[in-house]
């Protein structure tokens, strides 16, 4: 990451259930973790200990951004009111030769 790096872009690995982050966020990007934790055993109290984390992170009108093979019926679900959804649907093919879609969830904090 410390190629990426620059005074505009602050990149941050922490865990996401637990951020040991003062400061507040204009984005918040999520390429696999929200997959990963809805396999758990407790899957609805580790998402939910997971999005309070992005929102007391994220600044008002600050942006998450999943990206996820997850069909919008299975995440948007968890997350409430203070949340305003975007979803944009991506053609995908499996190396199977199956085709199948990918999502890019834009949520955005509004309390």
């Amino acid at each position: 990451m410390q190629k990426f790096a620059s005074e505009k872009v602050k990149f941050v690995v922490d865990d996401a259930l637990h951020m040991n982050l003062q400061e507040q966020f204009d984005v918040v990007f999520d390429k696999g973790c929200f997959d990963a934790i809805s396999t758990s055993a407790n899957r609805d109290q580790i998402i939910n200990q997971y999005i309070n984390e992005i929102s007391r992170v994220l600044k008002q009108g600050g942006k998450y951004i999943m990206v996820s093979y997850g069909k919008p019926y299975t995440r948007v679900g968890h997350f409430g009111k203070q949340w305003d959804t975007q979803i944009v649907q991506i053609p995908d093919k499996a190396p199977s030769g199956e085709r199948g879609f990918a999502y890019i969830f834009q949520l955005i904090k509004q309390q």
